[in-house]
Order: structure tokens, then C-alpha cells, then sequence
């Protein structure tokens, strides 16, 4: 049987465990990943698809991810507000750390990506430091990671490549937020079940 957070470290953690907003954004790496897919197979009829189309996605999935937030308020209460302000500045820092990592692959002259390591290594922590027991599910996305890190010995085309990394983020990043949303509500059940007793 699995061990429910306790309630400190729900409190500590709620904002963590909104994994459904991670989900979302793994379903936008992954449909990025199709998107690369349709214009290499597809070329003349994805390349006239207006450019404007993709702040438009941007737009929906704010609103999404907002419609999220107000469920994770309703079901969860306000434990530690995030404002919305310093959640793009994260992402931002995120994206931008992720852009700047990106050329370093190329750098290095090394069979494995530094990247994909860095990225294996930050869920591992979370997996087996920060998040122990109840997040252990990073463990094996950290695992998937340091496979993922050899990739560059297949050789593969750059678009292909491109394709693959697409894929594995917005895998990764759908199946730990789902796993996060499960330790969340199973921990909620469990608080409100204490609370009738």
C-alpha cells in the first residue's frame, strides 16, 4: 500500500502537485513533436498554416492552465498562493536555461547528451531527496533520462532528433504530472477521511 503525504507536506507541496498543469504543458511539447513530424512528412500543407497560429496555442493553453488553477482552488483551497506573474518568470527561466543548455551538446565532444543528464539529474533529486517517499515516480523518469542521454550515439537525422527530444519532454512531463495529480487527490482522500473519523 502506498504511504499518503502527510499533511505537512501537502501544505508545503500543493502547488508542486498540481500535476495536471504539468500535463498540459507535456501535451503541448508533444503536440510540437507532431507539428515537427507533419512538416518534415508534410511540408507544402503545414507551410501554409499562417505563422499567427501559434501564439493563438499559447493563448488556449494559458486559459487552460488558468481553468486548471481555479479547479486545483477549488478542490485543494489556497495553501501558498503563486502568483501568476512569478509562474511565467519561472517558465521563462526554465525556457531560457533549456535554450542556453541546448548548444552545449554540441560543444562538448563527449557520446552522451549533458542536457539529458542535467534534466536526469534534477528528477532523480527530486525522486530521492526532495520528494521521498511520495514522489518516487521521478526515480524512473530520472532513469528514462540518463537513457535518453545516449541518443546522440544513434546518429540520427537532425529533424528526427529534433522530433525524438519533442516527444520524450512531453512524455515525461505528462506521465509525472499525472502521477503528482494522484498523489495529491490520494493524499486529499485520505486527510478528509482522517477528518470524518
Amino acid at each position: 500500500m502506498a504511504l499518503s503525504p502527510s499533511v505537512g507536506y501537502l501544505a508545503r507541496h500543493a502547488n508542486q502537485l498540481q500535476g495536471l498543469r504539468t500535463a498540459l504543458l507535456g501535451t503541448l511539447f508533444i503536440l510540437c513533436a507532431a507539428w515537427n513530424a507533419l512538416r518534415v512528412l508534410w511540408e507544402p500543407a503545414v507551410s501554409v498554416l499562417p505563422a499567427s497560429l501559434f501564439p493563438i496555442i499559447i493563448a488556449c493553453a494559458w486559459y487552460f492552465d488558468d481553468r486548471l488553477s481555479q479547479y486545483y482552488l477549488r478542490r485543494v483551497g489556497l495553501v501558498r498562493p503563486l502568483h501568476p506573474v512569478r509562474r511565467l518568470v519561472t517558465l521563462a527561466v526554465i525556457g531560457t536555461s533549456w535554450l542556453w543548455l541546448i548548444p552545449l551538446d554540441s560543444r562538448v565532444t563527449v557520446p552522451v547528451s549533458v542536457t539529458a543528464l542535467l534534466l536526469a539529474g534534477a528528477q532523480l533529486h527530486i525522486g530521492g531527496i526532495s520528494g521521498a517517499p511520495h514522489r518516487r515516480h521521478y526515480l524512473f523518469s530520472g532513469a528514462f533520462w540518463c537513457v535518453v542521454s545516449f541518443m546522440p550515439l544513434l546518429e540520427l537525422k537532425p529533424q528526427v532528433a529534433e522530433t525524438l527530444w519533442l516527444v520524450a519532454i512531453g512524455a515525461t512531463l505528462t506521465v509525472v504530472g499525472w502521477c503528482d495529480h494522484v498523489v495529491l487527490i490520494r493524499s486529499l482522500l485520505t486527510t478528509e477521511g482522517d477528518t470524518d473519523d
